[in-house]
Order: C-alpha cells, then structure tokens, then sequence
C-alpha cells in the first residue's frame, strides 16, 4: 500500500529530518486508507505530536526485531 498524498504532504511539513520522514514513511504505509486519514488529520490538528509519535515507532520497531508478532 503506498502512502496517502494527504498524509505524505502533513508530515513533509513536520520538522522530521529527511531521513527520520522517509523511516516513519515507511512504517505509515502499513495503514490502510481510513488509519492513514486519520493520521493525516491528527498531524495537521497537532503537528508537535509527529516526532513523539515517530520515537514510538522507531522503538517498538527496535523492540519488535522482525516477528510480526511480537509488533503487534
């Protein structure tokens, strides 16, 4: 599933460095057209809440390894 242009545009004006958006990016296209919605509008309501929301990705990815599982 590739990245709503909605969502896409919201976090390209966040203060994500270009790498940080690009890895969270990737993350967000595992949402389907109705999560990545309401993601883009969360973002636009409260864009400081991007780079919280993008640590807790980037942990739970580090702690999840590869097991489907163990993200979930």
């Amino acid at each position: 599933m590739a990245l709503s242009p909605e969502l896409k545009k919201a976090l390209e004006e966040t203060h994500l460095t270009y790498e940080e958006l690009r890895a969270f990016e990737v993350g967000l296209t595992l949402l389907n057209d109705e999560e990545q919605e309401e993601f883009a509008t969360i973002v636009q309501k409260n864009p400081e809440l991007v780079y919280p929301l993008y640590i807790n990705f980037k942990a739970k990815l580090h702690a999840a390894g590869e097991s489907k599982e163990q993200w979930e």
